[in-house]
């Protein structure tokens, strides 16, 4: 056989070859896919939770703002799972849930891989302790209380909320009492700071004259009393 017929012969399989690993190749990068396969649960009883609203962020880098990301809601089954899957990079920005303190928002809620299959599972904070909050206007002048309630558990699982539970003013009027029940994480200790004027929500800038601290039981009132 000629040489020159022998290169020709070479060079059309090495082509050929090498299209089909191209054709591979770029195959592969197609079905790139993420895929995310939740289950949502009690962190202490380990009970599947249903209805649980699961929020993901999907980045559409190649799109010009504001197109350049998507949020996409899902509920939970009866079961506590839910499932998703996109080919471009995709989060689970945050999860809420009646009951429960809610989660993600600036915080990762769970490592994702992209480009591959990712069984997770999200644990929820029950609020399963309760503060009875007993505020007593003395003051002759003032009829409005700022009170902050920190959470260290609040902080760790919702990266926007700086911690704060409670964040705002309460009306007492002069020489009266006003009781207020809240539904908290338990088994923490949870700081409290209260003032007759609003600060900024940063649990790192602490503006208020008065403060204290309690610890909050599980499935039990916890009282504290503020008086101003």
């Amino acid at each position: 056989m000629p040489s020159t017929l022998m290169t020709q012969l070479l060079t059309r399989c090495f082509l050929l070859s090498f299209s089909v690993f191209l054709i591979g190749l770029f195959a592969c990068d197609k079905d790139k896919t993420t895929v995310i396969n939740g289950r949502v649960v009690d962190k202490i009883t380990g009970a599947p939770l249903d209805e649980a609203f699961v929020e993901f962020w999907i980045s559409h880098a190649e799109n010009p703002a504001p197109n350049n990301y998507e949020l996409r809601d899902l509920y939970t089954d009866a079961n506590g799972e839910f499932t998703t899957h996109d080919n471009d990079p995709i989060s689970v920005y945050w999860v809420l849930k009646v009951g429960y303190l809610p989660k993600g928002l600036g915080t990762p809620v769970v490592p994702i891989e992209q480009g591959k299959e990712n069984d997770v599972t999200i644990e929820m904070i029950p609020k399963d302790g309760v503060l009875k909050l007993n505020l007593e206007n003395n003051t002759g002048i003032h009829d409005t209380v700022y009170v902050g309630i920190y959470s260290a558990l609040q902080d760790s699982e919702l990266g926007l909320s700086f911690g704060f539970i409670v964040n705002h003013p309460f009306e007492v009027p002069n020489m009266t009492s006003r009781s207020i029940i809240l539904n908290l994480a338990s088994e923490e200790t949870i700081d409290i700071y209260w003032g007759y004027f609003p600060w900024p929500s940063n649990s790192s800038i602490k503006l208020t004259p008065d403060h204290g601290s309690v610890y909050v039981n599980r499935s039990d009132t916890t009282s504290f009393n503020i008086s101003f």
